[in-house]
């Protein structure tokens, strides 16, 4: 009974359906520390649009550094995530997105290309799914004791990818001249390296190559395995 009460204090009821929009300059980094889907569209006019419960809105938290650029999405209201509450959907319209950090079992969706000279994508310990799609001259993807699955489309130079956990890591769609895969996880990484692959496994989940290349360096430490896909 004491904790169904608390869950009310939190949440006394979702409330009609409301969108903010709230006024913020150029992103460059994204920190996420909540239960949000986030949709991130690349254009040059900076928008943030923030869609939930009208009682929802009231424990939502945003924090813009304009200096650095930095926006952090956060919730006073911890708990929502097994509570059943309708999914609060964040709208952010940005040109220069680099960088984003997730502490929580957040969604992150691209609508269309970003094109960016670098970008970091992190997550630690929860559950994931997203959907990146990038033009850049370095990508790095660090997973870090999560499960779900992580897409990714596009071009780079260089891409980096450390994998801990349970989570699946889809690169196929992202042709990479150079990939570094670190494969810590029980979950399985899709490459589609160019012209160097350089990789390591310490646990059960697999690499899948897309195509065979000349320069491909690795070993296993666990049992998963490298396999090339023709």
């Amino acid at each position: 009974m004491f904790y169904i009460q608390s869950c009310q204090l939190i949440y006394p009821a979702e409330g009609d359906i409301v969108i903010n929009e709230i006024s913020i300059g150029e992103v460059k980094s994204l920190t996420i520390n909540d239960v949000f889907d986030v949709y991130v569209t690349p254009d040059s006019t900076n928008q943030l649009i923030i869609e939930c419960g009208e009682n929802q809105a009231k424990t939502i938290k945003t924090l813009y550094d304009s200096v650095n650029l930095k926006l952090t999405l956060d919730n006073t209201a911890k708990v929502i995530a097994t509570q059943g509450y309708r999914t609060i959907k964040v709208y952010l319209h940005t040109n220069l997105l680099t960088e984003i950090e997730i502490t929580e079992a957040a969604r992150v969706y691209f609508t269309d290309t970003m094109r960016v000279q670098s970008f970091l994508f992190s997550q630690k310990g929860d559950m994931g799914d997203c959907n990146l799609k990038l033009i850049a001259e370095n990508i790095e993807i660090k997973i870090n004791d999560c499960s779900g699955k992580y897409m990714l489309s596009g071009n780079t130079n260089y891409l980096y990818i450390y994998n801990r956990g349970l989570a699946t890591i889809d690169a196929t769609e992202l042709f990479a001249t150079k990939v570094q895969c670190n494969q810590l996880s029980n979950g399985h990484c899709y490459t589609s390296a160019q012209k160097e692959l350089n990789w390591k496994i310490y646990r059960n989940g697999n690499i899948y190559q897309n195509g065979g290349i000349e320069h491909i360096k690795g070993e296993s430490y666990g049992k998963g395995k490298l396999y090339i896909n023709q």
